[in-house]
């Protein structure tokens, strides 16, 4: 449940980021920050990435698809430094309580060390324009 609970954060908080820069451009700088996410040799089919920030500042998000991901445009990263968050849950039917509860729990395919525990940084320079950063974790 806590995994779906982050995934959630991660959509709310780019849609968040998004509606505040408005249609008018100008505001906050932001680099477009992309790559791939493998975990043992293998694409990451189905998760999020996180970005937030190691001082003040705002988390940035998206989605990872089939191994890549995207944060681009209004949805990219502001310059700075960041703890990197990855995501992977899959529905955990096997304790699931139908009776109890209206959707199944969802289980962390990843070690902490990569979500709640965070291992990962990354720096996004100033003026970058976009920046590549690819994810093998292990």
């Amino acid at each position: 449940m806590k995994a779906v609970l982050m995934r959630m954060w991660a959509v709310l908080v780019v849609g968040a980021m998004a509606a505040s820069v408005g249609c008018g451009g100008g505001g906050v700088e932001r680099v477009d920050v992309f790559g791939a996410v493998t975990y043992q040799g293998e694409p990451v089919k189905d998760g999020s990435i996180m970005f937030v920030p190691q001082a003040e500042g705002a988390t940035a998000g998206t989605n990872i698809t089939d191994g890549k991901y995207a944060a681009e445009g209004d949805g990219g990263v502001p310059p700075g430094k960041y703890f990197v968050k990855i995501s992977s849950t899959v529905e955990d039917k096997e304790n699931w309580v139908e009776d109890a509860m209206p959707i199944p729990p969802s289980k962390e395919l990843l070690p902490e060390k990569y979500n709640a525990t965070t291992e990962l940084t990354l720096e996004v320079p100033s003026g970058a324009g976009e920046l590549e950063q690819n994810y093998d974790l292990q």
